[in-house]
Order: C-alpha cells, then structure tokens, then sequence
C-alpha cells in the first residue's frame, strides 16, 4: 500500500480531534463538523503529496496547514453572505481571534493594478488576496467600478483574513472614519497594530497611524479625567 492510499484510510486520531477542536472553539460560527474537515485535510494533503512527491514533509505540521487553509476559504465564502451589521461583527470577530494569523501575509504586486475588473474578480473568488485586495480599493475609492462601500470591506475582510497587511490597514481606516461600520478608533488603532504586526514591522505608516490614534485617545481621556476632577472639587467648594 502506497502512501497516499494508506492517507486516504486515516482515522481521526486523538492529537488530531484536539486540534480540531481547538479551531472549533476560535470559529463557533461556522458550525465545523470534525469527521467532515477531517476528511477534507485528507483530501488536501492527497493532493499537495501527488504534485510535490519528491518533498518530504512534516505530517503534523501538513495536517495544521491543510485545515488553516479550509477554514480560511470558509470564512472568505462566508464574508460573501453577511449583510452590513453581520459585516461589521465579522470585522471584530477577526481582530479578536487574530483570523489573519493563520496564514503568513504577502508583499504587494503592482502586477495587480492594471487588470480588469472581471479578472481581479475572478481570481479574487479563488481566494487571491491580493486580487481581493485590490478589487475591494476600487470598489472603495469607486475606480473604474461603480462605488461600493459594503463590497469594499467584504473584499478587505476576505483578504485580511489571509494576512494581508494592506487589508488590515483599509479595514483599520473604515473604522477610523466610520465608514460603513461604526466609528470606533480604539478598534482602528488595533486594527493598524495588526497590519505593521503581521508586516513583521515593516509596515511603518500603519505603526504611525497606530500611534497617532493611541495618542488622540490619551488626549481625550486625560480631558475626561481633569474635566471629572474639576467637577468633583466644584462640588465640594
């Protein structure tokens, strides 16, 4: 029996099932079923041994990468269907479990700035960030395509789910300014922080805007604060 016939028989061990369910607690809304991604990490692995035989690969790690790379197409497909409020959930839910960890995000390509529309489109749905990217710029900006705020940060959204530092950053500014989503600058710093984080800090404009907000937020809190003392002391003169 040869090595992938005898992965195809692979039963869902205990190590596995606790990785499993681990993903299962950080991403209760998609309703995982074990047996089934299970079998669908198999199918993955199948497949990446055929094209690549000659490799030697780490099966745990393999295994991980297989399901990382499931449950991110399911959170993009996912994105596809929510409405603007579920969006904006999504949006937290992704700063708050740290989604776009899953993957390691990628340099920009100026490759993508002069496609159409229709092919940025298609290789956006096959899960190209970039394209995603770049498509959900021109959908925001409203750039050879009709303006679209709520597509704009579903394509942001598909894209930083995968790492994409330039996505986090967009999504960071919808939040800064209140588009679409609403207005909360503490959830934009985080969402800048990300971005230089996941650049593995060479992102030095989300670091300063990071930076900028985190001050504008200290100010206004040491406002409040002197404002209440004032007030405190008044009451008592």
């Amino acid at each position: 029996m040869n090595q992938i016939s005898s992965l195809k028989e692979k039963e869902l061990d205990e190590e596995s099932l606790s990785f499993i369910n681990q993903i299962k607690i950080r991403f209760p809304e998609l309703k995982l079923n074990e047996n089934e991604l299970h079998e669908d990490a198999l199918k993955v692995i199948e497949q990446v041994k055929a094209h690549r035989p000659e490799l030697e690969f780490d099966e745990k790690k393999l295994y991980e990468d297989a399901i990382s790379n499931i449950i991110r197409i399911k959170i993009q497909f996912r994105i596809f269907e929510l409405n603007e409020k579920e969006l904006y959930e999504e949006a937290i839910s992704l700063l708050k479990h740290g989604k776009t960890k899953l993957l390691v995000g990628v340099k920009h390509n100026r490759y993508y700035q002069n496609r159409t529309n229709e092919w940025l489109s298609n290789e956006a749905t096959k899960g190209d960030n970039k394209a995603q990217n770049i498509l959900g710029a021109r959908y925001d900006e409203g750039y050879k395509i009709k303006m679209n705020k709520i597509e704009a940060l579903r394509l942001y959204l598909c894209a930083a789910t995968q790492g994409n530092r330039r996505a986090l950053f967009n999504i960071a500014r919808f939040f800064e300014y209140g588009d679409v989503v609403k207005k909360d600058r503490k959830i934009a710093m985080e969402f800048y922080t990300f971005a230089y984080d996941v650049s593995g800090g060479t992102y030095q404009h989300a670091k300063e805007k990071a930076r900028m907000l985190k001050y504008n937020l200290d100010r206004w809190f040491l406002f409040f604060l002197s404002l209440l003392a004032f007030f405190i002391i008044y009451a008592y003169v």
